[in-house]
């Protein structure tokens, strides 16, 4: 109901229509798949020391940003962008 008030629902299905037409094959990564089991802890501690590897410093560690970052590394991994 939360949802509904703020109409987060209708906010996330504009931007997946606007990122479908942006995009050729758009596709969603499972949880599973990209963080297995991990607590969150240890999937953001992944992500800063891969980030750190590449020589990037993000200006913020919000969980939401960097689960973004996580799934945008596991994509690119998957396609065999990531050495």
């Amino acid at each position: 109901m939360v949802s509904a008030k703020k109409q987060d629902v209708i906010k996330l299905t504009i931007l997946a229509g606007a990122i479908s037409q942006v995009f050729e094959r758009p596709y969603a990564v499972p949880v599973i798949n990209w963080k297995g089991h991990l607590p969150k802890h240890l999937v953001k501690e992944r992500v800063l020391k891969e980030l750190a590897r590449r020589n990037y410093k993000p200006r913020t560690k919000a969980s939401h940003e960097v689960d973004a970052i996580g799934i945008g590394l596991y994509v690119i991994k998957v396609n065999g962008v990531i050495p």
